[in-house]
C-alpha cells in the first residue's frame, strides 16, 4: 500500500490545462481552499502516506487554478488522521472551502469518498465516490480536481479574469512510486530548518533523483535544501552554490514555468550573486506561473522590505503566512518585521501564533529576545538567547548574537569567550564570517569587525542582504570600509530599509 500511496502522490507529475496565471492582485479576494489529508475508513488498514499523497497531489493541481487561494501541504499535515475536524481546520486556516476525503483499500480495489464543504455552514457543495483499482488512481485524481473546480466555477470565473484553454503546463512531478516516497521523506526532513534534518533531506533527495532523474520538484527540493543550510547549518557558500545552480538548471530544463524552481532561481541571485533586479524577476515570473508558491512571495518580501518598498513588501509577507499559515518560519519573519518597523503588539501576537506551532522553534526565541530588549528588558533577551542557542543544533548565529546581547549588558568576559569558542571552531570547521564580524563589532573591534565582513563578501554570505539596515553594525555604519561595502553590494541606491530583528 505504501509504494501504491506513493504512485498516488506520484499524480504531482501529470500536466493540468490552465491559463497562465497573471501577477497576484492583491486587492481583490478569491476563493481560498484546502484540501485535507484523506481519512482512513478502517484503522487496522492505515497507509499514512496514501492519506497525506492524495492531499499533496490535489493541492499541486488546484494550486494552479486561476482565480483560486490553496493552502500549503506543510500546513495541513497536521490535520491527518480519522478525528479530523473539517470545521476547525477551516478556522484555524482561514479558508472559505475545504476538501476532505476519506479511503479504504480492499485487496487491489480502492474506495475514495471525496467532497467540497463550505466553510461558512458545513455544508457540501459537491460530493462524489469512486471505485478504482490501484492503477486507476490518477483518473480519481483528474476526476476530484475538475468536480472541486466545476462547483467553484462562479467564484472563479468572477475572481480570475482570464480564460481556460492555454498550453499543458509540466508540474515537475514523477510517475515512479519509489521517487516520489523518497522526496515525501526528504520534504518532511526540510521543514524544521535543522542542520541534522537538512542533512538528510539533501541525502533522500539525491537518492529520489537517482531513481526518476526527470522528477524536476526534486531538483528543486534539493537546491532548498542546500540554500537552507547556508542560515540553519552553516554551511559554506562555495558547496552550495554549484549545487543549486545544478539542480535548478535541470529542474528548469525539465519544466521551464515550474513556479517552485522560478522562485529558488530568485533566491540563488538574491543572496548568491547580490544581483537585486534579477531576483525580483525571478520571483516575479515565479507569481505569475503559480501565485499560489509561499516561498516567492516570501522571496519578494524580504527584498522589498530591505530595499525602502515596505508597503507591497509586507503585503508579499502577509500573502506568503497566509499560503502557510502554520508554518512557524514565516509566522517568525513577520513578526521580526513587524518590530523591526516598530510594530511591536502586531510583532508579539505574529510571535505567539509561532510559539503556539512550534514551541520549540530557535527562530522564534531569537525575536522574542529583540522585543525584550525593545522592552528594555536585557535579562529576559538574554534568557530567550540562550533557548535560541540551545535548539539552535550548532548554528554559530544565535551564539553570536548572544554574545553581542551580553556586551551590550556589561557582560564582556562571556561575549569573548563565545568569541574565542566560535575561533576554535574556526579552525576544524567552516565559521561563518559575519558571525565573528558580529562579536567583533560588540567587543569595540572594529577594523576585525570589517576585516570578517570584506572576507563575508567574498564568500557570498546571504545574510549580506540586510547589512545596511541590520543594528548589528550600527557602531560600524559610519566606518570608511563599512561605506565602501555597501557601495559594492549596491545597496547605497535604497532608502531606509528593514533588517529582521
Amino acid at each position: 500500500a505504501g509504494a501504491v500511496a506513493a504512485g498516488l502522490a506520484g499524480g504531482l507529475g501529470w500536466a493540468w490545462q490552465r491559463a497562465r496565471a497573471p501577477p497576484p492582485d492583491v486587492t481583490n479576494a478569491r476563493a481560498t481552499l484546502a484540501v485535507l489529508p484523506f481519512k482512513p475508513l478502517a484503522a487496522e488498514s492505515r497507509d499514512e502516506l496514501l492519506e497525506i499523497g492524495m492531499a499533496d497531489s490535489l493541492i499541486t493541481r488546484l494550486s494552479i487554478v486561476p482565480g483560486l487561494v490553496v493552502r500549503s501541504v506543510g500546513s495541513v499535515r497536521r490535520y491527518a488522521g480519522a478525528d479530523q475536524d473539517p470545521a476547525r481546520a477551516a478556522r484555524e486556516l482561514d479558508v472559505d472551502w475545504i476538501v476532505d476525503g476519506s479511503l479504504q483499500r480492499r485487496g487491489d480495489q480502492l474506495r475514495f469518498n471525496a467532497r467540497l464543504l463550505r466553510a461558512s455552514d458545513g455544508t457540501a457543495a459537491w460530493s462524489g465516490s469512486f471505485d478504482e483499482k490501484f492503477t486507476g488512481v490518477f483518473d480519481v485524481q483528474d476526476q476530484i480536481t475538475a468536480r472541486v473546480m466545476q462547483a467553484l466555477s462562479a467564484r472563479l470565473q468572477a475572481g480570475a479574469g482570464v480564460a481556460a484553454g492555454v498550453p499543458q503546463t509540466n508540474l515537475g512531478g514523477t510517475r515512479n512510486t519509489d521517487a516520489y516516497q523518497l522526496y515525501l521523506a526528504a520534504s518532511l526532513n526540510t521543514q524544521p530548518r535543522r542542520a541534522d534534518g537538512l542533512r538528510k533531506s539533501i541525502e533522500l533527495f539525491k537518492q529520489a533523483l537517482a531513481v526518476d532523474p526527470a522528477y524536476a520538484l526534486a531538483h528543486v527540493g534539493l537546491a532548498q535544501a542546500h540554500r537552507e543550510t547556508l542560515l540553519s547549518a552553516d554551511a559554506p557558500t562555495q558547496g552550495v552554490v554549484e549545487p543549486v545552480r545544478q539542480a535548478l538548471q535541470r529542474a528548469l530544463a525539465l519544466a521551464p514555468n515550474l513556479g517552485e524552481a522560478l522562485a529558488e532561481q530568485g533566491f540563488s541571485l538574491y543572496f548568491f550573486e547580490f544581483d537585486w533586479a534579477g531576483a525580483e524577476r525571478e520571483f516575479r515570473s515565479a507569481l505569475a506561473a503559480n501565485p499560489n508558491v509561499a516561498v516567492a512571495h516570501f522571496g519578494l518580501a524580504q527584498l522589498m522590505l530591505n530595499q525602502d518598498r515596505p508597503d507591497e513588501g509586507f503585503v508579499h509577507l502577509r500573502l506568503a503566512r497566509e499560503l502557510d499559515p502554520l508554518s512557524p518560519f514565516l509566522n517568525t519573519v513577520e513578526a521580526s518585521y513587524l518590530s523591526a518597523s516598530g510594530r511591536p503588539v502586531e510583532a508579539r501576537a505574529r510571535l505567539q501564533r509561532a510559539f503556539d506551532i512550534a514551541p520549540d522553534f530557535y527562530l522564534a526565541h531569537r525575536t522574542q529576545a529583540f522585543l525584550h530588549r525593545a522592552d528594555g528588558r536585557p535579562d529576559l533577551a538574554i534568557e530567550s538567547l540562550r533557548r535560541a542557542v540551545a535548539r539552535a543544533d550548532g548554528n554559530s548565529r544565535p551564539s553570536a548574537l548572544l554574545g553581542m546581547f551580553l556586551a551590550r549588558a556589561g557582560q564582556r568576559d562571556e561575549t569573548r569567550q563565545i568569541l574565542d569558542q566560535l575561533l576554535e571552531r574556526a579552525r576544524t570547521a567552516f565559521v561563518p564570517p559575519v558571525s565573528l564580524a558580529v562579536l567583533h563589532a560588540a567587543l569595540g573591534e572594529s577594523a576585525l569587525a570589517l576585516d570578517a565582513l570584506e572576507r563575508a563578501y567574498v564568500l557570498r554570505d546571504p545574510q549580506l542582504v540586510a547589512l545596511k539596515d541590520d543594528s548589528r553594525w550600527s557602531g560600524l555604519r559610519q566606518e570608511p570600509r563599512f561605506v565602501a561595502l555597501l557601495k559594492k553590494l549596491k545597496l547605497d541606491r535604497y532608502g531606509p530599509g528593514l533588517a529582521p530583528s
